[in-house]
């Protein structure tokens, strides 16, 4: 039972450490940096928790595999893009109202203390908090 939740772990770690670099610009759109051997020696863990990590990001489309080419991080789409931003700045606004209405003190005291656990883990770069 701990090899299997040490495996989950290496699993969503890979997982998240690459989505975090993606989402903050380490790897560009269209760069081709997923070599498995390089990515499992930088996260310092096996080939096969990188590959199904690399399998998940191509699940919610962060990278594109190309056979016999290699792994790519995927291009924006500037129309989604512009889709996403446009429901933000639409909807966004409706449900903070909802949420001042409808929240109580005990709501309020946990996002606070959600925050505070994301900002520390910020300052200490440890993304799995977020």
């Amino acid at each position: 039972m701990d090899e299997e939740n040490n495996n989950l772990n290496m699993r969503t770690d890979a997982y998240n450490r690459l989505k975090y670099e993606i989402l903050h610009g380490a790897y560009f759109p269209g760069q081709k940096k997923f070599l498995k051997k390089i990515v499992s020696q930088d996260l310092g863990i096996g080939r096969t928790p990188v590959r199904e990590a690399i399998i998940r990001l191509e699940r919610y489309s962060l990278v594109e595999v190309v056979p016999q080419s290699g792994t790519y991080v995927t291009r924006i789409d500037m129309k989604s893009a512009e889709n996403a931003q446009f429901l933000r700045r639409e909807i966004d606004p409706d449900i903070l109202l909802e949420f001042d209405v409808k929240s109580t003190p005990e709501i309020f005291h946990r996002l606070e203390d959600n925050l505070d656990r994301q900002t520390e883990a910020a300052r200490i770069v440890t993304i799995i908090y977020f």
